[in-house]
């Protein structure tokens, strides 16, 4: 927990004054280390309200980052749930 709030902080201002890809890479990092990292499609959304607009590759629909978000979060738990891979978090409890 002391790890995520900061790490949840500095998500927050890399969606709001920082590039995308650097966001992206938060995210990846954030969904790897940190069990059920709700707080990535939430921001993500807000990266898609604040700078989406509707793009003709995506056939008009403008929550490409939300999406993005959502699929990576649950193919990740997943994926930890299939492994045994240990988060950080499951980690520090045992």
């Amino acid at each position: 927990m002391y790890t995520r709030i900061p790490f949840v902080l500095l998500f927050a201002s890399s969606v709001l004054w920082g590039p995308f890809w650097f966001s992206a890479i938060l995210l990846l990092i954030g969904v790897a280390l940190y069990r059920y990292f709700v707080e990535a499609p939430i921001l993500m959304l807000l990266v898609d309200l604040l700078y989406g607009v509707p793009l003709d590759r995506f056939y008009g629909y403008t929550f490409v980052a939300f999406s993005f978000g959502m699929i990576l979060l649950f193919l990740a738990e997943y994926i930890k749930k299939k492994s045994r891979f240990k988060t950080f978090y499951e980690k520090n409890i045992s």
